[in-house]
């Protein structure tokens, strides 16, 4: 018997177990920021079916027709992030190669800082989803592609050249203890990818650009960073703010079942201890507090009524 059409399938799990073939993880990386929408997919590429499944959050459950839309949006991107991205990388590099124009560490400069340009130069030509194989890639979409690789290339030389402004940024009060480790072994480390002067370009572009610190100077990290700690600030006030709404709404509480509870013990004497502390409770902290205040009326309305018959007399 076949169950796997009546197990419950949520985004997180059908993305994860899609992507678990890729090559490597920054592949899997590049793939799971489209597909949990971190990234965005350009619009006209996407059926309505795939625009609502990547608009759902990782957690949620997804339908017979969900999912048959995810099933045929993930192929798509591992085509791009685990096919055509790379071979566009390669092939450059292999044209480059003819020219002895690179050393081994700008070709694996290239390999680590260039599929997010190259992406972002897809989205840019291409009007749908482009073909698995370069070669059919139109060429609009090529010449895009090899000129975000030649600007990654041209950077990061610049940065290199001894007493280039790029070079003095990038040991600078902007660069982290992680990155000067790693230049400290021989290793420059992931480089950010820098960008032109003018504003991002849609909501894509600003998402890009802020996690991956992407800049075209010093200034403008100086930016990105600021507004990264006011995002940490903000969240912290609004932790706080929570929890003194939090605190004053447990002492409120409090407050207000000390009054219910020496209420009850002054009109209805005739209830003992524990149910005085029942009704209370009831009234303020649970989801019977309506109950517990009908309870408590009609305490206080039998102990009236037994005080106004005539020849009884209340108990002490």
């Amino acid at each position: 018997m076949n169950t796997d059409v009546q197990q419950p399938w949520t985004k997180e799990l059908l993305v994860r177990n899609s992507l678990r073939s890729l090559g490597t993880k920054h592949r899997r990386g590049l793939a799971s920021a489209l597909l949990f929408g971190r990234v965005h997919i350009p619009v006209q590429w996407l059926t309505e079916g795939q625009q609502v499944f990547l608009a759902l959050g990782k957690s949620s459950m997804l339908d017979a027709e969900t999912r048959a839309a995810g099933l045929e949006l993930v192929p798509l991107v591992v085509q791009l992030c685990d096919g055509l991205i790379p071979r566009l990388i390669d092939d450059y590099l292999r044209r480059q190669a003819l020219l002895s124009a690179l050393d081994p560490g700008e070709r694996e400069h290239l390999r680590r800082g260039g599929p997010v340009p190259v992406r972002e130069a897809i989205f840019r030509a291409c009007a749908s989803w482009p073909p698995a194989d370069p070669d059919r890639l139109e060429p609009a979409a090529r010449l895009a592609v090899d000129q975000a690789l030649c600007d990654v290339l041209a950077r990061r030389r610049a940065r290199r050249r001894p007493g280039s402004a790029g070079a003095a940024s990038a040991g600078g009060p902007w660069r982290t203890a992680a990155t000067t480790k790693k230049a400290v072994a021989g290793d420059d480390g992931p480089v950010p990818v820098l960008r032109q002067e003018q504003g991002p370009a849609d909501d894509r572009d600003l998402t890009d650009r802020h996690t991956t610190r992407a800049t075209s100077g010093e200034n403008v990290l100086k930016r990105y960073i600021s507004y990264g700690w006011h995002q940490v600030l903000w969240g912290l006030v609004k932790a706080s703010v929570w929890t003194a709404v939090s605190l004053a709404g447990a002492a409120v509480l409090s407050v207000l079942y000390t009054l219910i509870f020496l209420a009850l013990r002054h009109y209805a004497p005739d209830l003992t201890v524990k149910q005085a502390m029942v009704i209370a409770g009831a009234a303020v902290g649970t989801a019977l507090g309506g109950t517990g205040l009908g309870l408590a009326g009609q305490a206080l309305k039998a102990r009236l009524d037994r005080r106004g018959q005539p020849g009884r007399e209340p108990p002490a």
